[in-house]
């Protein structure tokens, strides 16, 4: 597969700071703050559809009443937000969602022209107000909530009536995303990301032969020195990325579905200590594992504002070159860590529920020659995640996850990635 670069089809936003604290092996992190959305309606702060300007928590919100617009599956909502804190707002179709009874919660769609003055992703500095229309298709809209994405809260939006709150805001889907990790097409296949000049590129899987789909959208970084597929961090249905930029820092990529990205935030600094780097995906919340610069091994839990919970689980890894994961590689129902060694050994680290390394086993010779490993995802649709390899001939590999904790012989997928710096 010969590579092509795309134009850049979005801007990403100026990341927002929020890391602090604790030092630890190079990596600098934040305080432990809750993991999940807040809890439902009648225990979160809300206003009501036809409010002006009421002041909520570090936010001021008017939110006009849904209308219908021509076609009937279209449906529109006016709303302006003013931030009053000291720090950026991320406001727009991403921090907006809309619930249809009890059946789903689902984020806005970005603004396409079909409604006049759309509102748009955008950072608010302290102070500034933006205003615009929101659009929904499928349903009418009957409850709606804002998400802060600075501390991770919810405001809601309810009807003006004595039945407010009685629906469930569930975790807000992005339109278009399958849900399926490392899937950044919408096709339920995982697709491959690459770094080439500064852009974070997509390269469809087709089962599993690679086309390229164009650029995420996740521009802006400067330059990135490491990325890693993060799981779903935010629960709306789409894998998300983290970012590693040339300073250090590290930075949740949010993912929206149809390769689109969304807002990105700062989770952690200090990480150019941290050389070799993986996410495990999980459901609970996925770990980071990498090795700091003494060579010890360490697991941070990705949290949707930072990275936290530092724990060393192995020590003298220095004789690693290679670090990634293919989800559970023994079937034990818990995903694992594989590594290479500097004499091109494959070895599985058996991971435990309590993100512990509980034994150690070689699976393969001869990986000593290889330039990149990743595990993105399920590749050819038989629900477990697959590998994919650089060699030094720039020619890409797959090779298909049989389920007994090894893999089938090599599979050349393409040719030509010699000038791709990143996979993942």
């Amino acid at each position: 597969m010969s590579l092509e670069l795309f134009s850049r089809t979005g801007r990403r936003v100026a990341g927002l700071a929020v890391a602090a604290g604790l030092a630890l092996a190079g990596a600098v992190m934040s305080a432990p703050s809750s993991d999940a959305l807040p809890p439902q309606p009648g225990q979160v702060p809300h206003i009501n559809f036809g409010d002006q300007n009421r002041a909520v928590g570090q936010v001021r919100l008017s939110v006009g009443n849904p209308q219908q617009v021509g076609d009937a599956d279209i449906h529109e909502v006016y709303v302006k937000v003013c931030n009053t804190a000291t720090r950026a707002l991320p406001v727009g179709p991403d921090t907006f969602s809309w619930t249809y009874r009890n059946y789903s919660t689902w984020l806005f769609l970005p603004h396409d022209g079909l409604i006049r003055d759309g509102l748009t992703n955008t950072f608010l500095a302290s102070g500034e107000c933006a205003e615009g229309s929101l659009v929904a298709s499928g349903a009418q809209i009957e409850q709606m909530a804002f998400y802060d994405l600075r501390t991770n809260t919810r405001i809601d939006i309810l009807p003006a009536t004595e039945w407010e709150g009685i629906f469930n805001v569930d975790y807000a889907r992005a339109p278009g995303a399958s849900g399926v990790h490392g899937d950044f097409t919408g096709d339920k296949l995982a697709d491959v990301n690459g770094v080439v000049g500064g852009n974070i590129m997509t390269y469809r899987s087709t089962g599993p032969v690679l086309v390229t789909h164009g650029n995420t959208g996740a521009t802006g970084y400067g330059s990135i020195s490491w990325i890693g597929k993060a799981g779903d961090v935010d629960q709306n249905a789409a894998t998300d990325l983290l970012v590693r930029d040339g300073s250090g820092k590290m930075w949740l990529q949010r993912m929206q579905g149809k390769n689109r990205a969304g807002f990105s935030t700062q989770v952690g600094t200090g990480f150019q200590g941290v050389d070799l780097m993986t996410v495990i995906p999980r459901e609970s919340g996925s770990w980071l594992i990498g090795r700091g610069a003494d060579g010890h091994l360490y697991r941070y839990t990705v949290t949707p504002t930072w990275l936290r919970q530092t724990t060393r689980i192995g020590h003298n890894w220095q004789k690693v070159t290679k670090l990634f994961t293919v989800g559970d590689a023994n079937g034990d129902g818990i995903p694992d860590l594989l590594a290479v060694h500097k004499d091109g050994r494959l070895f599985r680290y058996t991971m435990t529920a309590q993100g512990t390394i509980s034994s150690t086993t070689a699976i393969g010779h001869g990986w000593g020659s290889t330039l990149q490993i990743a595990g993105p995802g399920d590749l050819d649709g038989d629900g477990r995640h697959d590998m994919v390899a650089v060699r030094s001939d720039g020619k890409l590999y797959f090779y298909h996850h049989n389920g007994r904790g090894s893999f089938a012989p090599a599979r050349q997928i393409g040719h030509g990635w010699l000038g791709v710096q990143l996979i993942a």
